[in-house]
């Protein structure tokens, strides 16, 4: 063993751990979708797992809707990761006790101790850090969040150095798949808190986000957890045109592997057409987003957006439309589509063995609507195209 192979030895001896490894491999960076495949489309699959994602922009721009709907397929994913895990465990046990070998006793009883561990912890949590005690819980249930069991934290007279520590040891519970800190700028350091309007005072909490986001990085690898900071945008009197300008310090902008810039975009009307913004009575808009900072996909889809209805939340279906026409699932002439077999390529037929052929957008969207295993073997088409693509 040459001297630094053996340092590297003693090194992961001392901490317990592989920490010093000689040479590397690729690491597979697991993500959180968006329930939009459009969105999903432009973030390579969504936010990445045990780092951390900004959202930011101006007042309405889709920020908290957006995390919202990362929340709720964050709650989808725990659940299904738990039963899966459970699953595995079982047939574990059952083919050892079926084996009835006397070694496998101990490892059969270990087994047996694992799996009632996870049973009684139950799935990961979604941890959503309400600072603006504005989250609607109708429109986060419509957007599939699960509000009864959503961990819900709402300051009152807290400092950010208080939540934020709050936040810190939550993670540590090693309990948190994904965590929402909505909005970092409403979060109001110690040292100003007890101070009154009248006095001027600066850094406000770039301090204390500092010192968090050293301690934060570490936490989230090691627990598999994604965070998701809100913020909003300020002016920047130095640049006028730097619409990117943050508050919370330099420091946080290198924590994360992920930044979103959310803007709204057109207006929609019933039919999904985009109006002018003047439009008096819209039934949604589109969600314009920018990649600003990646770590985690390439940086070669800037520009995206997604389609948010008013009434019934995201889009999905129109998301889907889009995506399937990309990757040629629905073929478009026109104002006419065709939906084509994923596998072969050929045009579907209906029961009367004739093309299913749509005139117009809306009809196609009524006829989805109306044939949910149609709509749902198209969207899970589309999403097995996106994670091949990514």
């Amino acid at each position: 063993m040459n001297p630094l192979d053996k340092v590297i030895s003693e090194i992961n001896k001392q901490y317990k751990t592989e920490l010093v490894q000689k040479g590397t491999k690729m690491v597979y960076v697991e993500k959180i979708p968006f329930s939009s495949p459009r969105a999903n489309y432009m973030t390579y699959g969504g936010i990445p797992i045990g780092k951390a994602t900004e959202f930011f922009g101006p007042e309405g721009g889709g920020k908290t809707t957006s995390a919202i709907d990362i929340a709720a397929q964050a709650q989808k994913k725990a659940e299904n990761d738990w039963s899966e895990a459970i699953n595995q465990l079982r047939t574990e046990i059952n083919e050892l006790e079926e084996k009835g070998n006397k070694t496998d006793k101990k490892k059969i009883a270990n087994l047996k101790a694992e799996l009632e561990e996870l049973q009684s912890n139950g799935p990961r949590q979604v941890v959503y850090v309400d600072a603006e005690n504005t989250l609607d819980v109708e429109w986060a249930q419509l957007n599939g969040l699960n509000t009864d069991e959503l961990i819900l934290i709402r300051p009152q007279d807290h400092t950010a150095e208080q939540v934020l520590q709050m936040m810190l040891d939550l993670i540590d519970s090693g309990m948190v798949e994904c965590m929402v800190l909505d909005s970092l700028p409403m979060l109001v350091s110690q040292n100003l808190y007890d101070e009154n309007l009248e006095k001027k005072s600066y850094a406000g909490i770039a301090g204390p986000v500092t010192e968090f986001t050293r301690k934060v990085s570490p936490r989230l690898s090691k627990h598999r957890t994604a965070l998701i900071i809100i913020n909003q945008v300020r002016d920047n009197l130095d640049n006028p045109f730097d619409m990117f300008h943050t508050p919370g310090g330099r420091a946080l902008r290198h924590l994360y592997a992920l930044r979103l810039y959310f803007r709204k975009g057109s207006l929609l009307d019933e039919n999904n057409k985009e109006q002018p913004q003047r439009y008096a009575e819209p039934a949604g808009n589109i969600v314009d987003i920018t990649v600003v900072k990646t770590k985690i996909c390439k940086p070669d889809r800037k520009l995206g957006q997604y389609t948010l209805n008013y009434t019934t939340g995201i889009d999905v279906m129109n998301d889907t439309i889009d995506m399937a026409i990309k990757y040629n699932f629905i073929v478009q002439a026109g104002s006419w589509f065709q939906l084509v077999n994923p596998d072969t390529g050929e045009i579907l037929q209906d029961i009367a063995g004739e093309d299913l052929k749509f005139q117009g957008r809306s009809k196609l969207l009524e006829y989805l609507k109306d044939d949910e295993e149609m709509f749902e073997e198209l969207y899970e088409a589309v999403t097995n195209k996106l994670e091949d693509a990514g």
